[in-house]
């Protein structure tokens, strides 16, 4: 994982699991480590043991796994990530909230969509060197940013109708419409 935080027993905390029934893979959310992971749900135990049980996917940092520098990063502490729902807007896309924490420039939060870029087999292949897409969009960023921040909690949904909902940690919530 090339990551070292500390000595504390939560390295990574995972604050959110998706799973994703058409690929049978998973989502993991680690802030700590500013990533979004997939991994294969169809894997028994014992291939798990093995180089199959490797991540399939990772995004956000990739200067974690020696394939960019800090200047790369677009995830900063996430929260919430999930996959947009079967026949919701933007279905099968990644939404999470982008928490902002030790953002260059300041600390303010955005919400976050992206579309992972997927073989037909299911697996990811990698864009120059780094899992893509490179980047993503944005659903809101406040004017001016340092207007919306949340350090920790804080999550996000997209809705049947297209629109997507979020909140903050204290409880302040919000609704933004984008085009898919």
């Amino acid at each position: 994982f090339n990551q070292v935080r500390g000595p504390q027993g939560d390295w990574i905390h995972a604050n959110s699991v998706d799973y994703d029934e058409v690929n049978d893979q998973i989502l993991i959310s680690t802030p700590f480590l500013n990533e979004l992971w997939i991994i294969d749900h169809a894997l028994t135990t014992e291939e798990a043991a093995t180089d199959a049980g490797d991540l399939l996917y990772r995004w956000g940092n990739p200067q974690n796994y020696d394939r960019g520098t800090a200047g790369d990063q677009l995830n900063y502490f996430s929260h919430d990530a999930r996959y947009v729902p079967i026949g919701y807007p933007g279905e099968g896309n990644i939404t999470f909230f982008n928490n902002g924490q030790g953002r260059p420039g300041g600390n303010f939060s955005t919400i976050y969509e992206f579309t992972p870029d997927m073989n037909k087999d299911g697996t990811y292949p990698l864009v120059d060197g780094r899992w893509g897409p490179i980047d993503g969009w944005e659903l809101y960023r406040a004017d001016p940013p340092g207007d919306f921040y949340s350090s920790g909690l804080s999550g996000v949904e997209r809705q049947p109708n297209g629109n997507t909902i979020f909140c903050t940690f204290p409880e302040k919530c919000k609704s933004s419409t984008h085009d898919h």
